[in-house]
């Protein structure tokens, strides 16, 4: 790759130092897309929200991990400044660790001493953000590699699938319980169906020994009915 426009673009500040320029970016992207290409990287196969594309400069994907790249654009001529416009640096590239399981910090090489002088390893480490110095003729070396922050989410989605399948367990516990208890009730809502249509049967009896009793005579009728027959004359015998 011819790496002679990175150099053209280069221009020495007031301490000594390569500054790059804007329209050096493309060519950088070029040099970081061919480093991590030889690693097995590739461009991603998922879909990134354009608010997210906007905030970085480079998205790659290797078997594991996906990977953002922001390039560090900052003209500084003293660690004291570097520091100031590396930690603002730092604090959008944290924010894209939620998105992004490596996030890299894209600097010149001759930000490197102040790079190491200033950036605490432990700390990016842990947030998953790594460092990377490109020379002018394209050569890539990698300051601090980032530990994935998918671990942590992994650690995070773990106790979230916990809950989820407790949730889920739970879940059927009580589907088999409705079942259950919609089985009973169907069971008991015939049982009282039958029971209503035997009481209606009895109902119905009910009344008609009513109708049939109606008919009956009474006590004072049969009473009286029996003494008429009691008192009957008898007829004589004949002598």
């Amino acid at each position: 790759m011819n790496m002679s426009g990175i150099g053209k673009v280069w221009k020495v500040g007031i301490s000594g130092g390569s500054v790059l320029e804007m329209n050096s970016i493309e060519d950088f992207k070029e040099v970081i897309i061919e480093h991590f290409r030889r690693r097995g990287c590739t461009r991603p196969q998922v879909d990134i929200s354009e608010d997210v594309i906007k905030q970085v400069d480079l998205v790659l994907q290797d078997a594991n991990n996906l990977l953002a790249f922001r390039i560090f654009r900052g003209i500084v001529y003293s660690a004291a400044e570097f520091r100031v416009m590396i930690d603002e640096e730092i604090l959008r590239a944290t924010k894209l660790t939620e998105v992004f399981d490596k996030v890299y910090i894209v600097i010149p090489d001759t930000y490197t001493d102040m790079a190491r002088s200033v950036i605490s390893g432990r700390i990016l480490d842990e947030v998953g953000i790594g460092i990377i110095a490109v020379d002018e003729h394209g050569n890539v070396e990698e300051l601090l590699v980032p530990r994935p922050t998918k671990l942590t989410r992994r650690e995070l989605g773990k106790g979230i699938e916990e809950i989820v399948g407790d949730l889920r367990r739970r879940k059927d516990e009580i589907e088999l319980l409705y079942n259950s208890l919609k089985t009973e009730f169907g069971v008991l809502s015939e049982k009282i169906t039958k029971i209503e249509r035997t009481l209606s049967m009895l109902r119905e009896e009910v009344d008609v020994l009513k109708g049939k009793l109606s008919t009956l005579p009474t006590r004072h009728e049969i009473i009286e009915e029996i003494g008429e027959k009691t008192l009957a004359p008898v007829e004589e015998l004949p002598s």
